[in-house]
This record gives structure tokens, sequence and C-alpha cells, in this order.
């Protein structure tokens, strides 16, 4: 995985397919630009291009890549997708940063290199990823992906649903996320003026600027929280009554997360969101501000708690076994070594 320690999902996704591996009795060795809970380091981006040159990648029995380049091997190499491809055509897939000044150049050119490394690469792949909305963007680039829906953080502080436990949560709202500019967090303080409202989510050096920016147009019931311990993270997302997003999203784990913890997801129609809330009644039309309150007004006052116990079944398909597939090509896997 290029980055390890960048905060948000890819992260989530990255560790809990470590934690199945090591569990399972594999030997996995990290290739990385990074190394756990650093920041990214100055064009982390062609530092990508230097790792997959690491000779000792060619020493394992498989290789699966979460995000960056694969390297021209003769190792079997899994590219598990959690994000879309590198493109200078497209801002698809682009993070937001890129999109300005010089920031875009630099993209530009790394997707350029990128692309003529990848053009190079043996037919030794198997591809999968994280969603069908994904999926269906893979094929647009030639890619053909299966699914594997990845494993979330099953808030263990809600063991099964328990009609009770509505009686205990607090009519507030709830979003956990990467706090960053694609994340589109000004919508969500715009459209819950008034609400009891909070942010609870990672920054870095490149993104505590922005963060520090909005908490100073917050309203009094609006808050931010960047420092927080798993425990506290968890109690907090048990104890809110609604989850609430607007962005656009490959998967979107945090709300999965949430609806672990009980809460009634409330999220734009669009993109994958229509995958991880499968009911139509719960997401709003996408930049529909009203739209989104009504909804919100609805689940705040238990309109929707009828959905939690199909909600709950929805989310206990994202487990760890479902990475079985992944070592699909374990013949060649002897050792018992996979990177």
């Amino acid at each position: 995985m290029s980055v390890i320690g960048g905060g948000g999902g890819n992260d989530i996704v990255f560790l809990s397919i470590e934690d199945y591996l090591n569990k399972q009795g594999h030997t996995v060795t990290r290739f990385s630009i990074t190394n756990p809970n650093s920041n990214v380091r100055t064009f982390g981006l062609f530092k990508q291009l230097q790792e997959i040159d690491n000779p000792n990648m060619h020493n394992q029995d498989l290789l699966i890549f979460l995000t960056g380049i694969p390297p021209k091997t003769k190792v079997p190499v899994v590219y598990y997708h959690q994000q879309l491809p590198f493109t200078i055509f497209t801002k698809e897939g682009r993070p937001e940063k890129y999109n300005r000044g010089l920031w875009r150049f630099y993209y530009g050119l790394f997707a350029f290199v990128a692309g003529l490394k990848s053009a190079r690469i043996e037919h030794n792949i198997t591809h999968y990823c994280i969603s069908e909305y994904l999926q269906r963007y893979l094929t647009q680039y030639g890619i053909d992906a299966q699914v594997i829906r990845p494993a979330i953080i099953q808030n263990d502080l809600y063991l099964e649903y328990d009609t009770n436990i509505l009686k205990l949560k607090e009519n507030r709202i709830v979003t956990v996320c990467r706090i960053s500019p694609e994340k589109n967090l000004e919508f969500n303080f715009r459209t819950l003026r008034g609400y009891n409202y909070t942010v609870i989510g990672s920054v870095n050096r490149f993104t505590g600027g922005y963060a520090r920016e909005l908490t100073k147009r917050l309203e009094p019931k609006h808050q931010i929280k960047t420092e927080f311990k798993r425990e506290h993270l968890l109690r907090y997302i048990l104890d809110s009554r609604v989850y609430f997003s607007s962005s656009k999203e490959t998967l979107g784990l945090a709300v999965l997360e949430g609806i672990s913890a009980g809460c009634i997801p409330i999220v734009p129609d669009n993109t994958a969101n229509r995958e991880t809330v499968p009911f139509r009644e719960l997401r709003y039309i996408d930049g529909d501000s009203e739209h989104a309150r009504q909804l919100v007004d609805k689940a705040l006052s238990g309109g929707f708690d009828a959905l939690i116990p199909d909600l709950q079944h929805h989310v206990n398909a994202y487990v760890s076994e479902n990475y079985d597939r992944l070592l699909w090509l374990s013949p060649y896997c002897k050792n018992k070594d996979v990177s």
C-alpha cells in the first residue's frame, strides 16, 4: 500500500486485510513509502514509482496491492482496488488537492509516468475491488474485477440489535471521516444548521489548516473532534441517532460502521452510497439541503427505526472472511508468505 497511516477507509481496509492474513498464519511483509502514523512525505507520489522497483517484492509468493503501482514481476499479483485508476484525462479518482495550481501539474506528470509503467506490466494480475460501483468504473478502463466486500470495524459495544438501545440514543447527528475538502463538510454544516451535529475525523499536515478554518465558522451546536480514543469514538457513535454524509464514495466504510452502531444513515443518492445504504428512502437528492433536512427530521423522530434490523443484516456481509478469495492464488503460497 503506497501510504499507511494517512487515515480514512484505505487504512481500515489495509489493516483489516493485514490482520486477517496474520491470523491465518501467513508471513506478511509491508511495502510502502511511509511508516504507520507518519505524514506523507514530500513528492510521495513519485516515491511510489521508486518503491515498485524494490527487489524484495520479487522474492514473495504473492503480492497484494491495495494502492500504488504493481511492478513488472513473475510473482502472482492481486490488485485489490480501493479507488479509481490514476488518469490525467479525468478528475474521477483524483484527490481534491490535485485539482489546483502546481498540484494539478504534479499529479498529471505522475499519472503520465505511472501509465507508462503500467503498460509494461505482465498479465499476471488478478483484479478485485471493494464495491459494485467501483467495479463498473474499472470496466470502463478495461479492468475486469470481482467484488470482495471489505471488513468493517464492527461496533463491539453494540453486540446485537436491541430495541431498548434506541431509548438511550441522543437526538444528535454524527459524521466520521477524514477531514478534508473532498468530504463536502461545508454542505454538512450548512444543511444541519440548528441540529446537534459532530464531525469526528483525522487530519494531517495538509488538512490541519482546513479543519481549523472550519472550526472557526461553526455554530454553537456544531463541533469537530480530531483527538479521540477508539472506545470514545465507538461510544459516541453508539449514542447518536443519525449518521450523515454528503460525500461521493467508492464505498463508504464509515457509513457502514455507523449502521453497525445502530445509527440511521442519511446519505446522498449517488456513487457507492446506493450500495452502502440500499434503502432509497434514506438517500436524499444529491446537493438538496432541504430534502436532506426532511430525512434527518424523520430519522430523529424515529420514522425510520423499523429499518434498523434490515440495516444490521446488511452490514453483516462486511466481514474479514470475505478476504479468503484474495488467496485463490494460494497454491503459489507454499511457505504462507503473503505481501
